[in-house]
């Protein structure tokens, strides 16, 4: 997100283009998504009505059930999608 954000027009130049992500590119592009490394919700660039939960199961990005709950919590009234580790997922959004 950071690196991103220094790019004011970065989704403009994505128009008409497909793009896919089930990890960071999915998290950069949802409303919402699990950090691992800083063990909390942070915000995407919200391209996406979306919330994602990446890695969902994986000890080594810390994706358990409890964290799945925090993000569903904040996300209120958005779709949250979870993405399995080493798995990939087709949404029509």
């Amino acid at each position: 997100m950071n690196d991103i954000v220094q790019f004011p027009n970065f989704v403009q130049l994505l128009d008409g283009k497909t793009v896919g992500g089930p990890s960071a590119g999915a998290c950069l592009f949802s409303t919402y998504y699990w950090y691992e490394e800083e063990d909390k919700i942070l915000k995407g660039l919200g391209v996406l009505p979306i919330s994602v939960f990446v890695h969902a199961g994986s000890e080594e990005f810390n994706a358990s059930d409890n964290k799945l709950e925090c993000l569903k919590k904040e996300s209120r009234d958005l779709k949250v999608i979870v993405i399995k580790e080493c798995d990939w997922i087709e949404e029509e959004l």
